[in-house]
């Protein structure tokens, strides 16, 4: 799938590259969740990396009406935010570490504990049943898997150009995503 980037931001008349959404899901339909926010060139994050279902899923790529494969750059993402935990916002989880995604994976806190459960099933169902390769996959997601407590801040980039800064909001499952800055003006 092609990703769909939204116009540049106009401040003051001016036009700016960055923030910039892209959109690898979810641009026909309403599964397989899956934006990416570019602060800059060398930073930004996934908001959710979900599953197609069905009828969203296009009959040449095979996989039996679930899309699996993630189509697009890791590179300068520093964190995957699993906004809430359904299949179709965080099914393809497992595929992202297995195309080596290196970053955190941050929550809710209640999400923190469901999300394993939910991943053990798509990892069955998409990779291997083996239960000793299912135990090294929870290990890894064990220790990618970041708790983000109501209501505190948290900084993901901070940078002397750019920051991310996000906190987990008053969702029951879910984690809303909240920026103080997004774009830091020139010293």
């Amino acid at each position: 799938m092609d990703d769909v980037t939204l116009p540049p931001a106009r401040v003051k008349g001016l036009m700016m590259g960055y923030p910039q959404i892209l959109h690898h899901s979810a641009i026909a339909g309403v599964t397989g969740s899956c934006l990416q926010l570019r602060i800059d060139v060398e930073h930004g994050l996934l908001l959710d990396c979900g599953l197609f279902h069905a009828a969203e899923v296009s009959p040449e790529n095979g996989t039996g009406g679930v899309s699996r494969a993630i189509d697009f750059s890791l590179t300068g993402i520093k964190a995957l935010v699993a906004i809430h935990v359904y299949i179709n916002h965080v099914g393809r989880i497992p595929d992202q570490l297995a195309a080596d995604f290196k970053g955190p994976i941050l929550c809710s806190e209640l999400s923190v504990k469901l999300l394993p459960i939910v991943l053990e099933d798509t990892f069955k169902l998409g990779f291997d049943r083996d239960q000793q390769q299912v135990w090294r996959y929870l290990e890894l997601l064990g220790l990618r898997i970041m708790s983000l407590p109501y209501d505190n801040w948290f900084a993901l980039v901070d940078t002397a150009q750019s920051a991310i800064v996000i906190a987990a909001g008053a969702m029951v499952d879910g984690l809303s995503i909240t920026s103080r800055s997004c774009c830091k003006s020139a010293a």
